[in-house]
């Protein structure tokens, strides 16, 4: 996650605190659904300004399986995915499946290529955790 730091080096420490425990949720979570090891993992961590509502992408090397991860944490445990947070996520879903990635983060860019190559498998499928 070191690519990760400059954007919150601004914040208060708590504030940078919640955002790395989320962007970690969300590597934890690639991990347990993938099997990916933990530098694949937080490779894949997307979340920042201009992420659309995509905290991590995990792409399969090998087939065409693609996870979005959309990660909320709070101390409490009360986390809430709210409204406003569904519509962002629909629309980034959507922006995706146009392959629209101009108006993403870079962090979501690295990952362009091979998300449109499993979006346009025809043995690509979807299923939910």
């Amino acid at each position: 996650m070191a690519s990760s730091i400059w954007d919150v080096q601004r914040r208060s420490v708590r504030e940078a605190e919640l955002v790395f425990t989320t962007r970690a949720l969300a590597a934890m979570s690639l991990q347990l659904l993938t099997g990916f090891p933990s530098a694949g993992a937080v490779a894949s961590i997307t979340d920042g300004q201009d992420d659309q509502g995509i905290d991590a992408i995990g792409c399969s090397p090998s087939a065409p399986d693609l996870w979005l991860v959309q990660a909320k944490w709070s101390e409490q445990g009360k986390a809430r995915f709210g409204v406003e947070g569904a519509l962002k996520l629909l629309h980034g879903l959507r922006q995706l499946d146009n392959r629209d990635f101009d108006r993403f983060n870079r962090r979501v860019r690295q990952h362009a290529d091979r998300v449109r190559d499993i979006l346009e498998s025809p043995n690509a499928g979807c299923t939910s955790s």
